[in-house]
Order: C-alpha cells, then structure tokens, then sequence
C-alpha cells in the first residue's frame, strides 16, 4: 500500500508542475530547482533535460540509400485509398559508451559518472507518447521525469543492449533488436547480451541469436537495472512508436534501408534448417493466423469458421515452434489474419504471397506490416473495420460476409483454381 501511495504522490506533483504557474514561465524554473524540492520532500523521483544518444556517436552504419518509403495499409478494392510516404533513411550508430545505467522496459540511459540522462530520439511527437514505465514517469517541456533505482542494479563489466520499449514483443525483438547483433561487426563473444526476460525460453529468440552470438546471455527483469563498465549501444534501424495516445500515422514509422539486408541475412540463416522441416510438413497453401492471447477481442470463433471451411489450415503460432512456423509460412501462397506479432512472419514469405488482415479503424493508418509487405514484394490486402471507440486495444466485430466475399474475390483475382481449394 506504501508504494501505491508513493506513486500517486508522484503522480500528482507531476500534473501540479503540468499545469503550474511554473510550468508556464518554463525556463525561468531551472529543473535543478525541482530536484532539490524532492530530496527536501525525501521523494526519489528526479528531473532532468535529456539528450538524445545520437549526438554522442562516433560511428555510424552507411546506409544503402538517402531516402525510404513508408506505405499505408492497402483496402482491400480501394486503392485510392492507399498512401506512400517518402522520408529520409534512418540512420544507425554504434555507440561505445562507459559506466551506463540500462534499464530493461524503456530507452532511457543515464551515465552514472554524471547523472546525465539520454534517449533515443523519438520521430513521434513527446505529447502523444505514452512514455510511463516503471521508471520513466513523464516527459514535459522538453524534461524527463524517471525513478532512478539504486535497490536492483546488476552490474556486468562488458555488455550488448537488445532492452528498450518492446524489447519484450515478437515484432521488435525480431526487426528491431536482433539486427544491431548483425550490425555490430566486431568480436562480440567477450560481452554479455542483455535480454528482456521474457525470451528467456523463447526458442525464436534462442535459435536466431544463436547464430549471431556465442557469448553469454543475461535475461533481466522488469525491476532490474543494469550498470554497465563498457556498453555497446545501437541505435535501431527500425523505429515504430511504441505505447502512442492518438491513432497512428505513416510519420510514426523509420527504418535505414539496411533492415531489407537483415530481411535477406535471417532468410539465409533458416534456410538450410528449413530443408529438412519443409519436407516433413504437409504444404498447406492456405493459412489463417489464429491467436489465442488475442487482446483485441473480435468475432474470432465465426470468421475462424468460415476460413476453415474454404479450405485455410487454422494455425496458433503461440503453440508451434518457431521452425515449424517459419516453415509454414514459407509455404504459404495465401495467408490471413488479425495484425499481431505473429503476422511478422511476413518476412518470411516467398515473394508473391498474398495476405489478407484487418485492424480496426482507431490503429488509424499503422505502417508497419504493410510497409514490411512491400519490403518483401509480399501483397497484403486490408480489410476496412469500424471501431466502437478510440482505444486501439478494444474489441470490434468483423462483418463475416465481407470477410467471405473478400476471400473469394481475392482468390478469384489473385489464385489459380486449384490454389483455391
């Protein structure tokens, strides 16, 4: 009970700062000024000005090209309502940075030597973002409000970092974090991975990373923070907001043109596994992605159904090992499904796969499986869905007629006859 009224405390001096008098006159309250009034108050939370990591850097990655395009989804015989986006290519650094604090579940950096806080810049705008951890507090004019903890710090003398916002989901792991393993060019078995926990029985995770490093792994905790002696840092050549208040955009979304080199490297790692797993399964050229933890609940037993019935094997990825479900989607000329982690098997695919997928319209104009899909000549077709209310994670309903109606148009369009059943 003590630390929720901690939190609440913290919380409420928070929003008085907000909306403060102080808060208006900006720059004439030093932050320094805020910081002592909570030692005073024996508060722990602390404020700082923060600096974004890319201006300490001293090697970047070239990138293949100056420009990217980013594509919104793709409804499904509406094309005009289709966009493309073209924007600057992200760049990847590699920083090398000495006795840094870690912390598992966001993107802030402290240097322990001076206090001095770093993130990694945001192309989103901070007023949208949802930054709350369970150290990162709030970002307000341009300050950072975090928890220092000094109760669980793990220290580790030479360390990689795959943590950060969503180092605990599929997608990111897989398109955001592995690929600075594959950028870093130097001898890596001498440091110690730091993981998020929650892949620390993932076979993903263990099979992929285990062809890009042979050193040792530390899996951290939600609570813990690590202080590394010599960090290796990079920056993600993939960006995608994470955590966003308001519907998202095409601008929410970065990558350096090096992810489609990833793309092409983790194809040719499971290759030469796949052979074997290819030729024991039987071919189903027709997919439906089902997920059993759905958290955006729809009408998921109906429209189930009614791919079971034009010929889609049901598949849970969450249940198949990673092999298996690698394989299947190489397999696969036809896939379809809600968006989720899984559908980042896309990348996977043979080029000309056609996919079908659906989100409801509060995720607004959400990039990144479409874009993926263009990266890897992939057609993925979006179905239009009304949702009840503005939280993206609540539930909708799926029209089962459209639903039905789509596929047959698709195969007719797209699917030889004998494809089709």
């Amino acid at each position: 009970m003590n630390d929720l009224y901690k939190k609440v405390f913290i919380k409420l001096r928070i929003l008085v700062f907000r909306y403060s008098l102080f808060s208006k006159i900006g720059k004439l309250l030093p932050y320094q000024f805020v910081n002592l009034v909570n030692r005073l108050l024996n508060t722990r939370l602390r404020v700082s000005k923060f600096v974004n990591i890319d201006q300490i850097s001293n090697k970047s990655i070239n990138a293949t090209s100056d420009n990217v395009r980013i594509y919104s989804p793709s409804i499904y015989g509406k094309p005009e309502k289709s966009r493309v986006e073209e924007v600057a290519d992200k760049s990847i650094y590699i920083h090398r940075l000495e006795n840094f604090l870690v912390y598992p579940r966001s993107s802030l950096l402290i240097n322990a030597s001076n206090n001095s806080v770093f993130v990694e810049y945001n192309y989103t705008k901070s007023k949208d973002l949802i930054f709350k951890d369970d150290y990162i507090y709030e970002v307000v004019n341009c300050l950072i409000y975090y928890l220092p903890n000094k109760e669980n710090i793990i220290k580790v003398k030479k360390g990689i970092s795959l943590l950060g916002k969503g180092s605990w989901n599929y997608f990111h792991m897989l398109l955001e974090y592995l690929p600075k393993l594959y950028f870093i060019e130097d001898n890596k078995s001498e440091y110690t991975l730091l993981v998020n926990h929650a892949f620390r029985d993932q076979d993903s995770f263990m099979f992929l990373s285990g062809k890009l490093f042979n050193g040792e792994v530390l899996y951290v905790n939600d609570r813990d923070v690590i202080l590394v002696d010599e960090l290796i840092y990079v920056t993600t050549p993939l960006y995608l907001t994470f955590n966003k208040k308001t519907a998202f955009d095409l601008s929410d979304m970065r990558y350096n043109s090096r992810i489609i080199e990833w793309i092409g490297a983790l194809n040719n790692i499971l290759n030469e596994e796949l052979t074997h797993k290819l030729e024991e399964l039987e071919p189903f050229e027709k997919v439906f992605l089902s997920r059993s933890n759905l958290t955006r609940n729809y009408n998921c037993t109906g429209i189930e159904k009614i791919a079971e019935n034009k010929g889609f094997m049901i598949v849970d990825f969450s249940e198949l090992p990673f092999l298996h479900q690698i394989a299947i989607m190489r397999n696969a000329k036809f896939f379809v499904g809600p968006t989720g982690a899984s559908l980042s098997n896309l990348v996977f695919c043979k080029a000309g796969t056609i996919g079908l997928t659906w989100m409801h319209s509060a995720w607004g104009e959400f990039p990144a499986y479409s874009t993926l899909a263009e990266l890897c000549d992939v057609k993925l077709f979006y179905l239009q869905v009304k949702s009840s209310g503005s939280d993206y994670h609540g539930a909708y309903y799926l029209d089962e007629d459209y639903f039905s109606n789509t596929i047959d148009s698709i195969e007719k369009e797209y699917l030889s006859v004998n494809e089709r059943v």
